[in-house]
């Protein structure tokens, strides 16, 4: 399970820097990029406590 939930994240990665590459010059996309990181930063977050439990 760890390693496909690492996988998962090395996509993840892959796609928002995708995403960073696609809006560079545009500020409104900066906003997006940063909720879409919080939301997977609080999703891993929560993954490491239910882990941990």
């Amino acid at each position: 399970m760890r390693t496909e939930v690492r996988v998962k994240y090395i996509w993840q990665n892959i796609f928002l820097y995708v995403l960073y590459v696609l809006c560079k010059n545009r500020l409104l996309c900066i906003g997006k990029i940063y909720n879409y990181m919080t939301n997977i930063w609080q999703k891993y977050m929560y993954m490491k406590f239910y882990i941990k439990i």
